[in-house]
Order: C-alpha cells, then sequence, then structure tokens
C-alpha cells in the first residue's frame, strides 16, 4: 500500500511537460466517457497537449502556477493550476484552473494531499476564497463538495460544438 510519504508536490518546469499532457488527456479520456462526446475525447493528443504545456509553462508572467504530484520515481501522476480569479462576477480572489489525477492513483487520500497543499499555496497569497468550473456530471462535483465547496450557479459551455453544464463552486473562505 503507498503511503502518502511516497508522494510530493512541486512547482511544474518544462521537463514535467509530457508528464502533465499524459495525466491531462489519461484523466479526460476516463473520467469524461460517457459524458462528453466521444468524438471530442477521441482528439485529445499526447504530442498536441505536450506542446501546449510548453507553451503555458514558458509563458512570462502567466496568471496561473502550476504544480505537479509526484511519485517516487519522480513520475508525474497529478497536477493542478491555481491562479487569479477568472469570475468576476461572484468577487471569488483565486480560481482552482484545474486538478487532474490518474485514474489507478485516485481513491488513495492524494486529492485531499493535493488540496491541503492547494490551501497552504493561497494562504502564502493572502487569498481570500477559491472558485473551480466542473462539469455538472463529471466526478469532481462531489470531492469538491466533500473539501467543502458550495454550487453558486450554473451555466452552459461549449465543447467541440456541443453544449454541457458547468457549475461554478467555490469557497466564501479558504
Amino acid at each position: 500500500m503507498n503511503q502518502l510519504k511516497d508522494f510530493h508536490i512541486q512547482e511544474a518546469t518544462l521537463k514535467h511537460a509530457q508528464g502533465l499532457a499524459n495525466v491531462h488527456v489519461k484523466t479526460w479520456k476516463i473520467s469524461y466517457k460517457g459524458i462528453i462526446d466521444q468524438a471530442h475525447l477521441d482528439t485529445l493528443d499526447l504530442k498536441q497537449r505536450e506542446e501546449r504545456w510548453i507553451n503555458i509553462l514558458q509563458t512570462p508572467n502567466r496568471k496561473s502556477q502550476v504544480y505537479v504530484l509526484l511519485n517516487n520515481q519522480n513520475q508525474v501522476i497529478g497536477f493542478y493550476s491555481i491562479g487569479e480569479s477568472r469570475e468576476k462576477e461572484h468577487n471569488y480572489t483565486h480560481e482552482l484552473w484545474g486538478l487532474y489525477i490518474l485514474p489507478e492513483y485516485q481513491g488513495r487520500g492524494l486529492g485531499l494531499f493535493m488540496f491541503e497543499d492547494i490551501k497552504k499555496k493561497l494562504h502564502a497569497l493572502n487569498a481570500q476564497s477559491l472558485c473551480v468550473m466542473v462539469l455538472e456530471q463529471g466526478p469532481a462535483v462531489a470531492y469538491y463538495k466533500k473539501m467543502g465547496a458550495q454550487i453558486i450557479k450554473a451555466r452552459k459551455d461549449e465543447i467541440s460544438g456541443k453544449q454541457y453544464t458547468v457549475y461554478l463552486m467555490g469557497w466564501d473562505k479558504i
């Protein structure tokens, strides 16, 4: 059985781009199967996603910070991204732009481990509140509720020409 001591979190660098892409694509293809149109999931490409992560990580003064969850072989098995809130209507100071863990590592307490790290980083930034956007039917809704988030509102977002309901979830005090 893996212990949390076998994992650590650090800021993402260019050397993590391939691992970030792998986690991103694999979690989407598994977590959103039957929720997001399969044709869209089939278009997710590791090389394109890696190039996108390289661009993100090379962007000076980007609006978000990316952190990777590494196992004891220093393989990327998860990541999260936080930054200033893009949601201005509800006055959240910060936003969780994404949190993903490879499916084979889920259910081991790593989500809570990462969320505790997120809170620590946000406290260092003097963050007052936090929000996140999640697919209504996705598995993240239950996770964020367990972490204390409330559903604030629902809206429609488009992915590959199809409409999906997404929730704005938030923590008024983080």
